[in-house]
């Protein structure tokens, strides 16, 4: 139990809504309330079905999370250290940071250039 309310799934179902396709479409961006980020992951999961989920950029007050491919949760290390990162590196993983938050923008640049 991760602690996760109705109303923390409701707020992913929301934010999930309002997602953004960056990245010529490789890269999902989704602004969720909270920073329970299995709301969203889990969701996108079972959209995908027996596709690949795709790389995600979560943002929540207080800190920002990205799943997908290792060598984008490298160029995030690299760029905004201080944060933490894992997963079956170097192929697939996760990376996150708190305050200082970096800028919506400047995550994306790192993620689109990776």
């Amino acid at each position: 139990d991760q602690g996760i309310t109705a109303a923390d799934e409701e707020a992913g179902a929301r934010a999930l809504i309002g997602r953004e396709r960056v990245a010529d479409g490789s890269l999902v961006v989704v602004r969720l309330p909270h920073a329970r980020t299995a709301v969203v992951m889990d969701r996108l999961a079972q959209e995908a079905g027996d596709d690949q989920v795709p790389d995600t950029l979560i943002q929540s007050p207080g800190e920002v999370n990205f799943s997908g491919c290792g060598g984008r949760v490298r160029a995030l290390d690299a760029a905004f250290p201080g944060g933490w990162c894992g997963g079956a590196l170097p192929h697939f993983g996760f990376w996150g940071k708190a305050a200082p938050l970096p800028p919506v923008d400047a995550l994306i640049a790192v993620l689109s250039a990776a």
